[in-house]
């Protein structure tokens, strides 16, 4: 019994251990899976943060992104300034400090020139820049941090490569023949036409509204002459391609009213148009180079509402004179350009911005006539007054300084006929490159500078020495002028072979050529023998000087011939053959402007106006000046760097130091710009009807 008993009371020790050791590993397993959801809490808790950070720094790349997109819109170039300002602007909607954003913005390695390879803008050269923006988003709660980053690119792209760039409508309205080399773009619609004369367009074509072949904007249909089929696109084999005058990109009948939209917003009442079922189709003739309904191409400046047309006008700055609202005035801090039509004035670019004006206080920056309160606005170093006496003669013109270093002779400007109707004749070239930060161009004055290199096209002796032989005239003379303000003859033979002692035509080699002259008989050697030219007066009868105040004259007083080292303008000549080799006379070849008659803007006729013979009207004699682009090229190769004068404002500023090429400011290369407002009555840079003046003092010989 004894024995049975502990056998029981051992029994029962080990159902306590077997308990025990069950609820330890009920225990184990109750604080293994206790402690694996915790970490599936702190994870999830994780997960529901990081999600929270990603999708915050999302919001704040795209905010950043958009913002960087609006700025690059508006400026084209952005400052360090721009990038401080932009990457410390708070993200809007996550203002209740539950993140701190951290962004950082960066270009990305140097800018390059590329082509773009497809889309709207194939074929065209941009300047890419490389940006990329980083987001890191930090929950200030669970200090859960994500980070994003996008990379993207800038295309610059040149309006200036586009043949025509239309804001507005584009109407071609029955030409001649008409070969357009340039690519086309216009925001609107395109009108074309033909009169049975090939219109031929060489270049793709972008249209943002649609291209009507069959009706004039005005809702006029086609007379039948102008039903024509010739008007011609390439496709991508430059193979010209028929645009029929049934196959645009819509079909317009009478009446008003269609699809036809006017982005100028003034509700044109245009021709009742439909869209034509067969352009999808006949648009793949042209693979790609014929696009209607193509994006919209606004340019910054258009952005603000400000005319295209201003890009290439001059700029108003304060420190200068401008048209402001009707009135001549200066222009103020309230009325100068803001920064987006300040950076986008072509006037602004780096370079050389070259202006020619009536008067010394429309030039840039030159706005006080008399600075230096001596009461002559000449000597003010602000441009230079182009008719002004020249030293010791009535005459009227400019000497360019002299060159270092080199033995070279340049023609002083015919001032007499370069100004007309009292008006002064002033220029201004000047260095500019433009202050991102300021938004403003900053320009230093190198008008004698550049001048010194000539003003004139040069005489025609490297060509034929023998057949024109001008005194104390070398081939190289004049030979590194870029700005050309005149010149000695015209190549053609528009005036014939009169013996007329103002115009001669002569023959040279095989070639005719057209001189202004005044007869000179060697044998003259007093003031007194002096006789003024008449129209009358032929080279056969008359054999002394022909003096004219108009073009040239000796100094005042003299009594001696006209010596080799003569300032002024004209230069001694002998022709071979002809009527001027009668006794081997001599005579005066004289510069004069580059200029002609446009009929548009003053048309001759006796019958209306009663205007005398050999008179014309001012307004509608254009000034031209050339720029010669070789010599502009050999400056910036930096061949006349060490001929430049030492004696100007310019030189003198920099330490007695004279011009060089590397001194013009560049932004990848350099833009010259000018811009010519004589005759500009109202300055408002355009030539319009308010300059029409055909009364007086506004004819000229």
């Amino acid at each position: 019994m004894i024995k049975k008993t502990a056998k029981i009371s051992d029994e029962k020790g080990a159902a306590l251990v077997i308990a025990i050791l069950v609820m330890m590993v009920m225990m184990g397993f109750a604080a293994l899976a206790l402690s694996r959801a915790t970490s599936e809490t702190v994870i999830n808790a994780g997960d529901a943060a990081a999600s929270r950070t990603f999708s915050a720094a999302e919001a704040a790349l795209e905010d950043s992104t958009r913002e960087f997109a609006t700025l690059i819109e508006n400026k084209l170039v952005v400052t360090s300034t721009d990038v401080s300002t932009l990457a410390n602007k708070p993200v809007p909607h996550f203002d209740d400090g539950k993140y701190v954003f951290t962004k950082l913005i960066e270009q990305v390695g140097k800018p390059k020139v590329v082509t773009q390879t497809k889309g709207q803008f194939q074929g065209l050269v941009s300047l890419r820049d490389e940006w990329q923006i980083t987001v890191t988003a930090k929950e200030a709660s669970s200090g859960a941090e994500t980070q994003v980053r996008r990379r993207f690119f800038n295309d610059r792209i040149p309006i200036f490569q586009f043949g025509a760039f239309y804001q507005d409508d584009l109407e071609v309205n029955d030409p001649p023949l008409f070969i357009f080399n340039g690519r086309i773009h216009t925001n609107g619609n395109f009108f074309t036409n033909s009169l049975g004369n090939d219109i031929r367009y060489k270049s793709k074509i972008t249209i943002a509204g649609e291209l009507i072949r069959d009706r004039w904007k005005n809702g006029a249909a086609l007379t039948t002459a102008e039903q024509s089929d010739n008007v011609w696109a390439l496709n991508t084999t430059d193979t010209d391609t028929k645009i029929p005058k049934n196959n645009g990109s819509v079909t317009c009948g009478s009446g008003t009213g269609g699809i036809l939209k006017d982005i100028t917003g003034r509700n044109f009442p245009y021709p009742n148009c439909v869209t034509n079922s067969s352009w999808k189709t006949f648009k793949k003739n042209f693979e790609g180079n014929v696009v209607t309904n193509a994006k919209e191409l606004k340019l910054p400046i258009n952005r603000i509402g400000v005319p295209l047309v201003e890009m290439i006008r001059r700029g108003k700055n304060v420190g200068d004179k401008a048209n402001i609202n009707g009135s001549f005035a200066d222009v103020t801090l309230e009325t100068e350009d803001n920064g987006v039509v300040s950076k986008e004035r072509f006037a602004n670019k780096e370079g050389l911005r070259i202006s020619l004006a009536d008067s010394k206080d429309k030039l840039p920056q030159c706005a006080d006539t008399d600075a230096d309160n001596d009461g002559d606005s000449g000597d003010d170093d602000c441009g230079v007054r182009l008719d002004r006496p020249l030293p010791s003669s009535p005459s009227l013109g400019y000497q360019p300084k002299p060159l270092r270093n080199i033995t070279y002779t340049t023609t002083a400007v015919n001032g007499n006929r370069l100004a007309v109707s009292g008006r002064q004749v002033w220029i201004k070239i000047e260095l500019v490159k433009f202050n991102s930060d300021t938004e403003e161009p900053e320009v230093e004055d190198v008008t004698e500078d550049i001048l010194s290199l000539g003003v004139t096209k040069p005489v025609i002796t490297a060509n034929s020495p023998a057949a024109l032989q001008i005194k104390n005239y070398t081939t190289d003379a004049d030979s590194r002028s870029i700005i050309n303000l005149q010149q000695f003859a015209v190549e053609d033979d528009f005036i014939g072979s009169s013996s007329s002692s103002y115009i001669k035509n002569q023959t040279i080699g095989s070639k005719k050529y057209n001189f202004v002259v005044r007869k000179k008989s060697v044998k003259s050697t007093n003031q007194s023998d002096l006789k003024t030219c008449n129209n009358s007066d032929t080279f056969a009868t008359n054999l002394n000087y022909c003096a004219d105040d108009n073009l040239f004259a000796k100094p005042v007083g003299s009594s001696s011939a006209v010596s080799s080292d003569e300032i002024e303008h004209y230069k001694l000549a002998s022709f071979d053959g002809g009527i001027l080799d009668i006794a081997k006379n001599r005579v005066a070849i004289v510069p004069f402007p580059i200029q002609f008659q446009d009929t548009r803007e003053g048309n001759r006729s006796n019958s209306t106006t009663n205007l005398a013979s050999n008179k014309v009207f001012i307004n509608g004699v254009m000034s031209m000046v050339d720029i010669n682009v070789g010599n502009l090229r050999r400056f910036f190769n930096k061949e006349f760097d060490n001929n430049l004068p030492l004696d100007t404002a310019y030189a003198k500023k920099h330490n007695n130091q004279s011009l060089k090429s590397t001194d013009v400011p560049n932004n990848r290369g350099w833009v010259v710009y000018f811009s010519d407002r004589r005759g500009d009555a109202n300055f408002d840079g355009r030539y319009n009807m308010e300059d029409v003046k055909p009364v007086g003092d506004d004819l000229i010989d």
